[in-house]
């Protein structure tokens, strides 16, 4: 089954507002970073997909909103720049308390769609 955007809507709507307006500042980020990216729900978060592979995943917690998928080698790879954020595994997470660094989330972005397409050329 095929989450639409109305699920994606549906999951922004259960938010309380701040969280939301966060969120969403997230949501903008990767879409510039990932052009022609669709958004679903998987494992019950906002996920951009393209070519039918999964780019990133995104969700709001009490405490902060988190990036997911991004990838651990992505992730060493700007070990400088998510320094300041909670990282584990191929994900980060940026506290309610400090604005998203949209420029880092595009960046993060855009390794993640490379790293796809370089496996995806290897193939």
């Amino acid at each position: 089954m095929t989450a639409s955007r109305d699920d994606v809507a549906a999951y922004f709507a259960t938010l309380p507002k701040d969280t939301r307006v966060e969120l969403e500042r997230l949501r903008k980020a990767v879409r510039s970073a990932a052009p022609g990216a669709t958004e679903t729900i998987s494992y019950g978060m906002p996920t951009f997909k393209k070519d039918g592979r999964t780019i990133v995943s995104i969700a709001a917690w009490k405490g902060h909103c988190s990036l997911y998928g991004v990838g651990y080698p992505v992730l060493r790879a700007f070990a400088t720049e998510v320094k300041p954020y909670r990282t584990e595994r191929s994900t980060v997470s940026f506290p309610h308390d400090t604005p998203i660094p949209d420029a880092l989330v595009r960046t993060l972005v855009r390794a993640r769609v490379a790293a796809l397409a370089k496996a995806a050329a290897t193939r």
